[in-house]
């Protein structure tokens, strides 16, 4: 997979320089979390979530949310959310379709779009783009995304157009859905399937991409260096916060737990098992600063 930045991202931390455990390196201005496994789990909510959003609009810290789950819009997601008894504006979420729309427009603008995924994504791709004329017709790009139900029809027209010259964007690399039950795909494995059939490198646009977490800093009016990104995923969220030269927080309340944390080599700056140790560590100094 081929992760495509269209601006370029922030210095990275300084190379040998040890993650800190204890405070942030740099004052924190504003906040970007990743939402399952951080927030809420199996579709109820994480102890202490609460308790931290409310911590941070106390200090007014700005905080939005950035997943990459295309399943599901903006605002269909600030509700969930609220419907777990957060407080949270829709315009204070970013999924992966909102990314994506911003991607295209900005490098693809009137590009014509064969689409893979939810509902929401192909709403919201048709709102930017023209779909093909004709099912015959090579688009100029195949978009593709979470969908419970891709079949071999839809993803064998998909391979076919891209080795017809269409360009493979994905919104996302996320190989499967966490929770419990079966074993749910992400789109990762459709987009392995497709870059192996057609030879051809998808752009993702979602974490780690730092195109992602710099449209979140945008939205939140908040320069990279002095942003926290908290999430559970390592190859995700810590790496993305890397990518964009950000501050970074691992909680093991999701994907990652003491042994794979300690295993990895790629590390955050602070690593907590709660949001509660956390919110501990983001405090107002006397400068007014917030770490």
């Amino acid at each position: 997979m081929l992760f495509y930045d269209i601006q370029q991202t922030c210095p990275r931390h300084a190379a040998g320089v040890p993650p800190s455990f204890t405070r942030f390196p740099r004052p924190v201005q504003g906040i970007i979390t990743d939402l399952d496994g951080v927030m809420f789990k199996n579709g109820k909510l994480i102890p202490h979530a609460a308790a931290f959003v409310h911590h941070c609009k106390t200090l007014g810290l700005p905080l939005v949310a950035l997943t990459n789950h295309a399943g599901s819009s903006a605002a269909f997601v600030a509700q969930k959310l609220r419907n777990l008894g957060l407080a949270w504006k829709d315009q204070d979420v970013l999924t992966s379709i909102e990314l994506t729309s911003m991607y295209l427009s900005a490098r693809y603008p009137g590009a014509r779009c064969y689409v893979l995924g939810s509902p929401d994504l192909r709403r919201a791709i048709d709102r930017i783009s023209p779909p093909p004329d004709t099912v015959d017709r090579i688009p100029d790009l195949v978009v593709v995304g979470y969908t419970a139900d891709h079949d071999a029809s839809t993803l064998q027209r998909a391979a076919r157009y891209v080795m017809n010259g269409a360009r493979l964007i994905a919104t996302n690399p996320d190989r499967l859905l966490p929770g419990l039950g079966a074993l749910q795909f992400e789109v990762g494995p459709v987009i392995a399937y497709l870059e192996a059939a057609t030879q051809q490198r998808a752009e993702v646009i979602g974490k780690p991409n730092s195109f992602a977490l710099l449209a979140a800093c945008n939205h939140l009016g908040t320069r990279a260096a002095h942003t926290l990104m908290i999430g559970d995923t390592l190859e995700t969220d810590i790496q993305g916060a890397r990518n964009a030269g950000m501050l970074s927080a691992l909680v093991l309340t999701g994907n990652t737990d003491h042994d794979l944390a300690r295993r990895e080599q790629l590390q955050a700056d602070v690593v907590v098992e709660t949001l509660a140790q956390l919110q501990r560590l983001i405090i107002r100094s006397p400068d007014l600063s917030v770490f």
